[in-house]
């Protein structure tokens, strides 16, 4: 069960989120970086929930935006990590909560891995844009 993070709290847990964001950033490679969303935690831009008040079990980051196409609210799913590898699987009935909860209207989840559009499809997400890139 995933509980939010309140922004006291956020200092004791930081090193062991930054463990699961770079091991999956590794694999999954989507362009974010931890700076950054470290930033976003600290400013409440976005927010931590990690299992059974433990981020070593595992952890979820989100960050409610105003969709540029709507205009309405999307829940972006800026890391999904479980001790069991299947986060987004693991963790999904709560993200489609927490969506609810803020009144999103879309939820975002990004990945490069290239057997994400399998696991995708089972949650209902579809692809919204491609981005290419030419590595020099």
């Amino acid at each position: 069960m995933l509980q939010l993070v309140p922004p006291e709290s956020l200092p004791a847990l930081i090193a062991a989120v930054r463990e699961h964001f770079l091991r999956v950033h590794n694999k999954a490679g989507h362009g974010l970086f931890w700076g950054a969303v470290h930033r976003e935690l600290l400013d409440e831009r976005s927010f931590l929930w990690v299992t059974d008040c433990d981020p070593v079990s595992g952890c979820l980051i989100v960050r409610p935006e105003q969709d540029s196409q709507s205009g309405g609210v999307s829940l972006n799913v800026l890391l999904a990590s479980h001790h069991g590898q299947h986060g987004l699987s693991e963790y999904w009935p709560q993200v489609e909560e927490i969506a609810a909860a803020i009144g999103a209207q879309s939820i975002i989840f990004q990945s490069t891995r290239k057997g994400f559009g399998r696991v995708a499809e089972r949650f209902g997400l579809k692809p919204h844009a491609v981005i290419y890139r030419k590595e020099l």
